[in-house]
């Protein structure tokens, strides 16, 4: 089974105070992960990936990277030893990196915002522990509040500068279809992963569908229509994907990466990477030209 995500584990713990039961223990750290970039080349026999770059590399939880437009900068979720989140910003030509904002509040989840190229979208957690998604501005402004009436927020993805896919926590989570500045969001799906994202060229959106069992499947849907339909299953217990630019689909397995395309019955290995000890590789990212991978993967074990 997955280890659960920091936000899942927070709101599971105000939950249950909320209910007026017992004090829950406290949350078990976050995994400790790491950021690593590889180059991506096309070569005589297929994808090629250059040798896996660690780019945070210290004790605790650098996850959910993501590529900021132009491809110049990444940015990042950040736990510190206190447990307080931030988001990072990391340059890639000089490596040289800073928090976007320091806020009492914990940030997740950064994610540029279509036609927006100065703010991110975030999941914030708030001091009465609210789950909701914030626009965090990149020059270090005052957040300001996008979905006020929709929450518990998990993850989320832009469908287009007005329009958002989103992972609500609950029991099932379920994916919502939301707009900035309106209601609350449309249930168009139950028991669903946490990633989500557009499919290059294709107009739909994606996320993987738990069917119970194992049964784990990525689907594409509408979000204006609905019409889930199962595009591969994943491999075991394995949610977190990412579209490549040519509209191949990558999710990684154990060490492995995998790779799939339309057309094919079912993944193939790109790589094992598990000779420069990387393990346990999750959240995956790509440029905007499909020539470099951001991929988390688990911290190796201290000696």
């Amino acid at each position: 089974m997955p280890v659960a995500t920091p936000l899942i584990r927070l709101a599971l713990a105000i939950a249950l105070a909320a209910a007026g039961g017992p004090e829950p223990p406290p949350p078990p750290p976050p995994p400790a992960t790491d950021v690593y970039l590889l180059a991506v080349t096309a070569g005589e026999t297929g994808i090629e990936l250059g040798r896996p770059e660690n780019l945070t590399d210290r004790p605790g939880y650098d996850n959910q990277p993501r590529f900021l437009p132009g491809g110049r900068a990444l940015v990042y979720t950040s736990i510190d030893d206190a447990g307080q989140a931030d988001v990072m910003r990391l340059e890639l030509a000089s490596r040289a990196r800073r928090p976007v904002a320091r806020t009492p509040e914990s940030e997740y989840s950064p994610t540029p915002i279509p036609g927006d190229p100065g703010g991110l979208s975030v999941v914030r957690v708030e001091a009465d522990g609210r789950q909701r998604l914030w626009r965090l501005p990149l020059d270090g402004g005052r957040p300001t509040l996008l979905l006020p009436d929709l929450e518990p927020v998990g993850y989320h993805a832009w469908v287009d500068r007005r329009h958002l896919l989103l992972f609500v926590l609950g029991s099932p989570p379920t994916l919502q279809l939301a707009t900035v500045g309106a209601g609350e969001g449309t249930i168009l799906a139950r028991d669903v992963g946490r990633a989500l994202a557009a499919i290059p060229g294709d107009g739909r959106m994606s996320f993987v569908h738990k069917r119970g069992d194992g049964d784990w499947w990525v689907t594409a849907i509408d979000p204006d229509r609905g019409h889930p339909r199962p595009l591969v299953r994943t491999p075991t217990a394995r949610e977190d994907f990412a579209w490549a630019p040519d509209g191949s689909l990558w999710m990684g397995d154990g060490s492995r990466l995998l790779r799939w395309r339309r057309g094919q019955d079912g993944w193939q290995e790109v790589a094992d990477l598990a000779a420069y000890g990387l393990h346990d590789v999750t959240r995956l990212a790509f440029d905007d030209a499909g020539r470099r991978l951001a991929l988390v993967a688990a911290r190796p074990a201290a000696p």
